[in-house]
């Protein structure tokens, strides 16, 4: 065994990467350092044999900066919180799935400042994988007033669970999927080869 290595333990397992800063900035060139890290581990992720990623994804810390110019408004950390999701690909199940995100937010006290539909390029991907793609919807919430930090992180995870109880439980939401429900972090993944993330999602390269 060499340093945290044991050549034993080997497994074929997904490759992750972890950067961070130090001292704690919210800085772009993370993301793009980041982008540089998933472009070292395309042997780790599978592909089609028409050149189509299985799926690669991105966990990043919510940007007080970029998130503040979306609402119009000065957010601050343990303040708000970003919800992602896939929903179904039908209408009518589609919208009763946004009714009951809307619902759960409302129900644990969390008061909805944004909708929208996290925007890509599809330029930046195997034209072969576009259609694959399922769309990522996001809400952007106020956190209850007068919670600490830690408070507002245990309301959150009681709130998914309930989501994720009653979107589980109904046979005819199928293709509803949380991806991510934090006062802290958000994640983007896709039908993509991990080099293909970052470009695609054009919030990661907004500076």
């Amino acid at each position: 065994m060499t340093g945290l290595y044991d050549i034993t333990e080997d497994r074929s397992s997904c490759g992750v990467g972890f950067i961070t800063r130090k001292d704690g900035l919210q800085t772009h060139d993370v993301l793009q350092m980041g982008h540089k890290a998933l472009c070292r581990v395309p042997h780790r992720g599978g592909m089609s044999s028409t050149g189509v990623g299985d799926g690669a994804g991105i966990s990043v810390d919510l940007s007080l900066n970029f998130f503040s110019k979306l609402v119009g408004q000065e957010l601050k950390q343990d303040e708000f919180g970003v919800g992602n999701f896939f929903l179904p690909a039908d209408d009518e199940p589609r919208q009763r799935a946004k009714r009951l995100i809307e619902d759960k937010l409302a129900e644990f006290g969390f008061e909805v400042l944004l909708r929208r539909r996290v925007p890509v390029n599809n330029e930046a991907i195997e034209p072969r994988g576009v259609h694959l793609q399922l769309p990522i919807r996001q809400w952007v919430f106020a956190a209850p007033e007068g919670l600490s930090g830690a408070e507002v992180d245990a309301r959150l995870h009681e709130c998914l669970l309930a989501m994720e109880e009653a979107g589980y439980t109904d046979e005819t939401l199928i293709g509803f999927y949380p991806l991510s429900l934090s006062t802290r972090l958000q994640v983007l993944k896709g039908r993509l080869s991990s080099w293909e993330i970052v470009p695609y999602y054009k919030d990661l390269t907004d500076p």
